[in-house]
């Protein structure tokens, strides 16, 4: 079973979010913020991020780049509601950008396959 994390501010997405990915036979865990999981070591854990692109202090390009450095092949996908453009070049761990309108059945489905190419 392929095992996700989802980093978003947004407590509601979060858990459809969590729901959703249960129906898939999919495991996420849902942090509000990577201050939040208290060590950058838990990444180690997973097979895929789903970050929110906008998070307070950092965006989710800034973690995208942190987490490039540390687990080169860890595949992050950006999500926001609002639609972005890419204003820097993004790291090669991000493997793509949803509208959280998309459908959470299509970011989990997209992040897995992500998952199983880089495998």
């Amino acid at each position: 079973m392929s095992k996700f994390v989802l980093i978003d501010d947004d407590k509601a997405y979060g858990l459809i979010m969590k729901k959703t990915a249960q129906t898939l036979d999919l495991e996420l865990d849902v942090y509000e913020s990577l201050e939040q999981m208290n060590s950058i070591g838990k990444f180690i854990h997973y097979d895929g991020v789903i970050v929110d692109y906008d998070l307070g202090s950092m965006t989710g390009v800034e973690i995208g780049q942190y987490l490039a450095a540390l687990f080169k092949e860890l595949p992050v996908i950006l999500i926001s509601y609002q639609y972005r453009e890419p204003k820097e070049k993004w790291p090669q761990s991000i493997k793509g950008f949803f509208h959280k309108e998309k459908g959470h059945k299509e970011i989990l489905s997209a992040l897995k396959t992500c998952q199983e190419s880089a495998a």
